[in-house]
């Protein structure tokens, strides 16, 4: 299955669960967000992501080289196509914009970073710790986090399939004392 297609599923679950259980727009949006999805998708987002780059006056081959973007991904998205989560993660960190602003293009896109998502919560470790030493380098120190705790790396086949898991505080504690342990905090 392609991954717009998985995409796509992900959303007419959600839509029939919303049915199921007669939930609002606001419910529905929270448990799309859960999954790291966003039901607030704009259908002209490449104009938005063409604008945000533009107005951060960065050239395509640096950007390119900071997301870890092929040329024919970038082309694919200029033509309309929507990135994976992972890549316009990787490009919204290299325009080094705030978490915020991070998480506005991506529910833009129909995305979101989600605390109940390990993947996502490991990124959101390191844009809310502000621990940026340069786009690469929190780029690296991301994947090295998710591989040492044996999570999918960007664009990995299984990155697309998320896991939702209930987060306790406790949880977070733990989480961020290992990868405080991880990189000497």
């Amino acid at each position: 299955m392609r991954n717009e297609d998985k995409k796509k599923f992900r959303y007419e679950i959600i839509r029939r669960a919303a049915e199921v259980f007669a939930l609002s727009d606001r419910e529905t949006e929270t448990l799309a967000n859960k999954a790291g999805l966003s039901t607030l998708g704009r259908e002209d987002f490449t104009e938005i992501l063409r604008g945000t780059i533009a107005s951060r006056r960065i050239s395509q081959h640096l950007l390119l080289g900071q997301a870890d973007v092929t040329e024919r991904m970038f082309e694919y998205i200029k033509k309309g196509k929507r990135p994976t989560k992972e890549t316009l993660i990787a490009i919204a960190i290299s325009l080094d914009l705030e978490t915020e602003m991070i998480q506005e293009l991506l529910r833009q896109a129909g995305y979101i970073l989600s605390s109940s998502l390990p993947n996502d919560m490991v990124i959101l470790f390191y844009l809310r710790e502000g621990q940026y030493r340069g786009h690469r380098a929190v780029l690296t120190d991301i994947n090295i986090t998710l591989s040492d705790l044996e999570l999918p790396l960007r664009d990995e086949e299984s990155a697309m399939k998320p896991t939702v898991i209930w987060v306790s505080i406790s949880y977070l504690g733990s989480f961020a004392d290992k990868i405080c342990e991880m990189h000497g905090c």
